[in-house]
């Protein structure tokens, strides 16, 4: 996600507060794995990093023609 508004780059006490806030609503409920950075001044700069994520691949079964599985 990210923050944008007019401005320097530069985390500001409403920022730091909009960062507490989604980390009391996003922490439980995804289970910490979400980012806030802040878009201003034509810049991008992070203001909470995931830990790090995964993404969970599944296989999928398809049928092939003549109704074998692959």
């Amino acid at each position: 996600m990210a923050l944008r508004r007019p401005g320097e780059p530069v985390e500001t006490e409403d920022d730091a507060e909009w960062a507490g806030a989604l980390h009391e609503v996003l922490d439980d409920a995804l289970d910490g794995t979400w980012s806030l950075h802040l878009a201003a001044g034509g810049r991008i700069e992070p203001l909470v990093e995931s830990p790090g994520f995964f993404v969970r691949v599944g296989r999928a079964t398809v049928r092939r023609a003549g109704g074998h599985l692959r």
